[in-house]
Order: structure tokens, then sequence, then C-alpha cells
């Protein structure tokens, strides 16, 4: 018998083989919930495919795969990693500031700890002064919308509206309806709206006590920032040569770009906010903390902010015992507030805009809010300008390609 050939399993060798088959199903079967999670799935598919790496088709595949594995992981490890992507955005934020304080021969250290010194102050004022004027304003908000704002709607529509359409509507179906359905289903919207957000301080509180985010901020903070451009320049040494060069490249193009929305955009947000607040503070309207918070906010959202702030002021002026004069001065307040940010806030401190059509800054608005709620509608204008700069890089070397191939 040559060396090469195989003996014939016998019948009781083959019986052996299909009951260990059928034990080992049975036994991956029991631990379908320990083997079937997206890390031992990752581990098999890679077991599979790299085999067969050298093909085009695996190679994309499993970068895919890679790709989709590394959004699990990340997505696990929110809760640990909030501390360090938090503190990496104030690094990012304070950054020109400290590389500012190293130009007038302040060392980086020094400068950082007067960084925070100011930046724990304002804290610590915020949490005396203003958290307490809010959370009372907000409690005054909430019992005249049920004592007062209520009735006074309820009498507004069945004295001003009803008539206007009591030839087309059942208007004491309707007055049925605003004395048994309104004062419940508004009381229904603020208890919801009260729940989610003790629901969401109470989360935050959680979050923040598990993971000593206190303490953690900080410190990754104070690291980031002393090393900042070393670690900037670790990156770089580290990218592979095959991409550090459109990667550069995207990074001095976007950099601007993050730069003018976190930066300039928050900056111009918190100024906004504070003179709105001052505006109608000044014009008597009550609840100018809350309106004028609401504003700064909002003001992140191009357009969208500027449109419901300016109706919640208007909402609650409505409701003021001189509503015409009240409307006239939040309008003229408003007005006044938008032209300093368009003609010298903004100018000054951004300089420039990020380049995007209105129709564009619109639409990526409706589809982020869509997909990623209420951080999608924070975000949109960024993400869409980065977008078009990964479709303009693209575009441009599409073009250098096509033109290198022409004779």
């Amino acid at each position: 018998m040559s060396p090469c050939s195989t003996k014939t399993p016998t019948k009781i060798e083959i019986w052996l083989i299909i009951v260990s088959t059928i034990l080992l199903g049975v036994f991956v079967y029991s631990l379908r919930d320990l083997l079937l999670t997206p890390f031992w799935i990752f581990v098999f598919l890679l077991g599979v495919l790299f085999p067969f790496r050298s093909h085009q088709s695996v190679k994309h595949l499993m970068i895919v795969v890679g790709v989709i594995f590394s959004i699990w992981i990340l997505k696990q490890l929110t809760g640990v990693l909030t501390p360090l992507i938090l503190s990496f955005v104030i690094a990012y934020f304070f950054d020109p500031l400290i590389d500012r304080f190293e130009r007038w021969r302040i060392p980086r250290t020094i400068g950082i700890l007067i960084v925070s010194f100011f930046a724990v102050s304002i804290l610590v004022l915020v949490v005396l002064f203003l958290i307490p004027s809010l959370l009372s304003e907000l409690g005054q908000l909430l019992e005249l919308i049920q004592s007062q704002y209520v009735p006074q709607l309820k009498k507004f529509v069945e004295t001003n509206l009803l008539p206007l359409f009591s030839g087309y509507l059942k208007v004491e179906e309707i007055r049925s309806l605003l004395s048994t359905e309104l004062p419940s289903r508004l009381q229904d919207i603020l208890r919801k709206f009260v729940e989610g957000a003790w629901n969401i301080t109470s989360g935050l509180t959680t979050v923040a006590s598990q993971l000593l985010n206190l303490v953690l901020i900080p410190f990754f903070t104070f690291y980031l920032l002393r090393d900042y451009d070393r670690l900037r320049e670790w990156f770089k040494e580290h990218i592979p040569e095959s991409v550090r060069s459109d990667l550069v490249e995207f990074y001095h193009q976007a950099n601007p770009i993050l730069s003018l929305f976190l930066r300039g955009q928050l900056t111009v947000c918190f100024i906004v906010g504070i003179l709105t607040i001052i505006g109608l503070y000044i014009a008597g309207i009550p609840f100018a903390l809350i309106l004028g918070l609401t504003a700064g906010i909002l003001n992140i959202v191009p357009y969208v902010g500027l449109a419901v702030s300016l109706g919640l002021a208007l909402l609650v002026g409505l409701f003021t015992p001189a509503p015409l004069i009240s409307i006239l001065k939040i309008l003229l307040i408003f007005a006044i507030v938008q032209a300093l940010e368009g003609t010298v806030i903004s100018p000054r401190i951004m300089g420039k805009r990020l380049g995007l059509h209105p129709a564009i800054v619109v639409l990526s608005i409706l589809v982020f809010s869509q997909f990623f709620g209420f951080i999608g509608l924070l975000l949109a204008v960024p993400i869409a300008a980065l977008l078009k700069v990964v479709i303009l890089m693209q575009w441009s070397k599409t073009l250098e390609s096509a033109n290198s191939k022409l004779p």
C-alpha cells in the first residue's frame, strides 16, 4: 500500500463521527447565547476569511467586517470613553488659548492652571446662582401654564376663533373638547416633559457617579492639554504611509471647520444668549432667563433655532397683561440681537461661514435630526460641512486621475 493511500473508515468509526458531530452541534447550541455574540462572530469570520485575504473582494469584506465590529466595540465602550471624549473636546477647545499663553512666554502648565481656575470659578457661579434662578423660573412657568395660560388659551379660542368657523365646525363639540381634553392633554405633556427632564438628570447623575467623571474629566483634560501638540505629531508619524497624505490633507481642511463650529459657534451662541437675556430682562418680559438661554442654545441650529426660540418668546408675550406691547418688544429685541450677531459678532469671532448653501443646511438638519434626534439636530451642519470636504477631496483626486490618463 502506498504511503499516500488512506484507510477506509469502518462502520463503527463512521457512527462515532456522526455521534460526535451531533454532540458537538448540541454543545454549540447549548452555548448559543455565549457564542452568538458580535465578538465571537467577528472571530469566526476573521478565521474563515483570513486564509483568502489575498483576494481583493475578500479583503474588502474583511474591512467591512472590521468597521462594523469597531462600531460595536465603540458602542459597548461608550460609557467608559465618555470622560475621555469630553476631555478631548475641552482640550481641543482651549488649545489655541494655551498656545497663546506660550507665545506670551507663560509655561504651558501654568497656562492650563490659569484656565482651569477661571473655568472652575465660572462653574461654581453657575451652580450657585444661575441654576437656582433657572429652576425657580421653570417652576413659575409650569405653574402659570396650568393656572393661567390654559384658561386664557381656552377663552381666546372660544371667543375669537370659534365664531369665525361656526358655520363649518361643530362648536359645542369643540367647546366640550376644550373643557375636558385640553387641560388633561397639556398636563400629560407637562408631566412627560418633567419626567423626561428628571430621567435625563438622574441618568447623567448615575453615569457621573459610576464613572467618576467629575474626577476623570479634569484629569484627562489636563494631560491632553499639556501634551496636545506632541500627541498630534505622534499620531501623524504613526499613520501608515499609504494614507498619510490624504489624512493630513483632510485634517488641514477639516480642522478649520471643527474650530469654526466648536470654538466660534459656541462663543457666538453664548453671546447671543447673554444679549437676549439682558434685552428681555430690561424690557420686563417674564421668564427672560429661560427664553434667553433657549435662544442661545438653539442659535447653534441655523434658521430652525431662531424660529423656535422666537416662537416661544412670542407665546410668553401673548399672555402678558399688555400682549401687543410685549410682542413688539420681543420682536425688536430679537431683531437687534440677530442684527448684531450677523454684522458684528459672527464676522469678528468666526470670520467666515462653513460655505454651505442654505438649502443644504436645512436639508442636513432635517435628515440628521430624523436619524439621530436632538444630537443630529445640533451636529447636522458641521457633519454636512465635513462630508463636503470628503466629497471635494475625492472629486479632486478623480479629476487628477482622469487628467493623468489623457494623452
